[in-house]
């Protein structure tokens, strides 16, 4: 049985999502995320564990990204990874804690219908 490690509350979501890691310009979606990390699925390229990578994620009804800065903490078995975020600014703290709990509901709506 896999032991839980989470410190923070974690949110489902399902968002596009863009990153840049030295060469590697890959795509994704994220999957789940709180304001400790995410996970990051069905990507385009996949940079390895402890590199920092720089995210761009779009929000619903948000015409500009949020980027965030990360460190790859493993990859999935799925052919994803998962990111510790890092020097997150004021601005992208007030985004992350906003947006999620909102995004979480938008999706259990869509689910429902």
């Amino acid at each position: 049985m896999r032991r839980e490690r989470r410190i923070a509350e974690r949110y489902d979501a399902c968002l596009p999502v863009e990153f840049r890691c030295g060469s590697i310009h890959g795509k994704g979606r994220l999957m789940n995320a709180s304001l400790a990390g995410a996970l990051i699925e069905a990507v385009t390229g996949q940079p390895f564990p402890g590199e920092e990578i720089r995210l761009f994620l779009w929000l619903p009804s948000s015409p500009e990204s949020v980027e965030l800065s990360a460190q790859v903490v493993r990859h999935t078995e799925t052919g994803g990874f998962a990111v510790r975020f890092h020097k997150l600014d004021i601005a992208a703290l007030r985004i992350l804690r906003t947006a999620l709990p909102r995004v979480q509901e938008l999706s259990y709506k869509r689910d429902s219908d």
